[in-house]
């Protein structure tokens, strides 16, 4: 099992402070800031909420190519000085052809902190040039819906498959986007690649060979483990399953043709209601609840060991921006007060930036926290839009949450959401 589980240092980490959008309708000229924490979206269908967190989610990955988001420019907190980044159209004239056919050139990424700059057509290259520490931090996107059909492991069966010289795979492969992926799979696949790359790849010049199969049930065991019995208890608190576990019985075979020992048939199954479930058999609204919930919670796996057989490792929580899309779709209203208690207690050491048209959200912010609510509107002129409530209307608000009830009623009772005129 895991040694530890490390969370995030008690300083203000890194976080998205002001994002603006231009030329990526509706998104024409936006501009918008955020804080550490909590950050919630409002506003009505069609105002472009969606389109920005899936745009900003993208530009915010270190290790994604850009080809989307021209003129685009973010600022981040946590750093000395700050740190902006902004996004352009390579410079280079292009042959038409190839601009109009061909696939699309990737955009010039600046960065720019108080004394350094640097540009690059990635992100982490364009730090790197600047000469900059950077604090790494990392974008989950939680889409609305249930985007775990099919995924290894958790809806079907998957192969490990252990090769000579520390190679692993996993099949089926997953084929996510980096900042959508679901993290329930990608960091345990992680941490299987981690661990194995710590053992030796040659030997007196000799490739070493695949585990055995004792050594590749053994880490098996020890890596999914590891993670349920991290998972187990937000999954109990907060969801209607109580647990989940690795099905059994699976199967071990050695391929000496290909030099490999294949792990098949590893899948999670779920403890609901008094008995075990296979995911297909989940309701909806459970599903979604066990991917919000691994999408918010789950770690990293770190190892520091290379002599130890196996190597060791640790779990570890990691600076990450979290963008939340409506959690609260096809969710009961018990289970999402105790998804909400979930997000606010990740928000005290992740930014996290969510969109919602459930009132119930907002009772979430205290009366002094008015000023992380962000109205989306949709101007015919100008495109998508946003404000902060004005100081007036944030003194409205406290008064009736002093003096009446909650603030989730205020929204569903007053004009929230109405842009005073200019």
């Amino acid at each position: 099992m895991a040694d530890s589980v490390e969370t995030p240092a008690a300083e203000v980490s890194p976080y998205l402070k002001q994002v603006r959008v231009r030329d990526y309708p509706p998104l024409r000229d936006a501009k918008v800031a955020f804080k550490p924490g909590l950050n919630i979206i409002i506003g009505p269908n069609g105002s472009g909420k969606t389109r920005f967190i899936e745009l900003v989610s993208e530009l915010i990955h270190p290790y994604q190519v850009h080809e989307r988001g021209a003129e685009c420019e973010l600022e981040l907190g946590g750093y000395d000085g700050g740190l902006t980044i902004t996004f352009h159209e390579p410079e280079q004239d292009l042959d038409p052809l190839i601009s109009q056919y061909g696939p699309t050139p990737p955009l010039e990424v600046r960065v720019q902190a108080e004394a350094s700059s640097g540009s690059s057509d990635d992100f982490l290259s364009a730090i790197r040039e600047a000469g900059l520490n950077y604090r790494h931090l990392y974008p989950i996107l939680a889409h609305h819906g249930v985007p775990l059909k099919g995924l290894p492991l958790v809806a079907a069966s998957a192969t490990f498959a252990f090769g000579e010289m520390g190679r692993i795979r996993l099949e089926p492969a997953l084929n996510s986007s980096p900042e959508a992926a679901p993290l329930l799979v990608g960091e345990i696949f992680n941490a299987f690649a981690l661990v194995n790359a710590k053992r030796p790849k040659r030997v007196n010049g000799k490739a070493v060979p695949a585990p055995s199969t004792t050594e590749a049930q053994a880490l098996t065991e020890r890596i999914l483990t590891a993670y349920l019995a991290f998972l187990n208890p937000f999954l109990k608190q907060h969801s209607p399953i109580e647990e989940a576990r690795l099905s059994r019985p699976y199967q071990i075979f050695e391929n000496l043709t290909q030099r490999e020992t294949l792990v098949k048939g590893l899948v999670f199954e779920y403890f609901v209601a008094a008995s075990w479930l296979p995911f297909e058999a989940l309701s909806d609204g459970t599903k979604r609840m066990l991917y919000l919930i691994s999408q918010l919670v789950m770690p990293w796996a770190t190892s520091t060991s290379s002599t130890t057989a196996p190597p060791e490792f640790s779990l570890h929580i990691p600076v990450r921006i979290i963008f939340l899309e409506e959690p609260e779709l096809g969710i009961h209203p018990v289970q999402l007060t105790k998804l909400l208690s979930l997000i606010k207690e990740v928000a005290q050491t992740q930014q996290v930036i969510m969109t919602t048209h459930a009132p119930q959200v907002l009772d979430m912010l205290g009366a002094d926290e008015l000023d992380r609510i962000t109205v989306c509107s949709l101007d015919p002129e100008k495109g998508t839009q946003f404000h902060k409530l004005t100081e007036e209307k944030q003194e409205q608000a406290r008064v009736y949450m002093k003096e009446v009830g909650f603030l989730s009623d205020y929204w569903r009772y007053s004009y929230l959401e109405e842009t005073e005129a200019e």
